[in-house]
């Protein structure tokens, strides 16, 4: 498992001690024994964009990183499919709606008798093996790039 994606790295609270590169070496390694970083070694680049050896007390900003990363994320996909690039066969963009609405994980959001997002929008959300990526997801299903963060999907083509 990738240490980006549990919750003690998206809280931000260990953001200040990891980034730190001389008193966070022991930290890192003892994360590098469990989870999978970048590039795999004990200094390795923040996967949130954090910069050694801040002192911005950067928990107060981790969620609206990760919520920035996923409008940023969303407006591509968006851009994409207004363009008509990669855009998916009416039929797979019913079967992967179709996926959502009867969510295996119980993480679709609705609106009246449809789905409407995964998970609350714009929050990227990991807990348990399940993840929410916060799309609306009429919007995501068309983009043949886009999958579901759980790989609940039918494979495009």
């Amino acid at each position: 498992m990738r240490y980006a994606d549990t919750a003690a790295c998206q809280s931000g609270g260990h953001c200040r001690l990891c980034r730190d590169r001389e008193s966070g070496r022991k930290f890192r390694l003892a994360v590098l024994q469990d989870f999978e970083v970048p590039g795999g070694e004990v200094d390795f680049e923040c996967p949130h964009g954090i910069p050694w050896d801040t002192d911005v007390e950067v928990s107060r900003f981790s969620g609206a990183i990760t919520r920035a990363r996923a409008a940023a994320h969303g407006a591509l996909s968006v851009l994409r499919t207004s363009l008509g690039v990669g855009l998916l066969p009416r039929p797979e963009v019913e079967a992967r709606l179709s996926v959502c609405r009867r969510c295996p994980g119980g993480l679709a959001v609705m609106r009246g008798d449809d789905v409407y997002t995964c998970g609350r929008l714009l929050e990227v959300h990991r807990e348990q093996g399940r993840s929410t990526c916060g799309c609306v997801l009429r919007m995501k299903a068309v983009d043949a790039e886009e999958d579901c963060p759980n790989a609940w999907w039918p494979r495009a083509g």
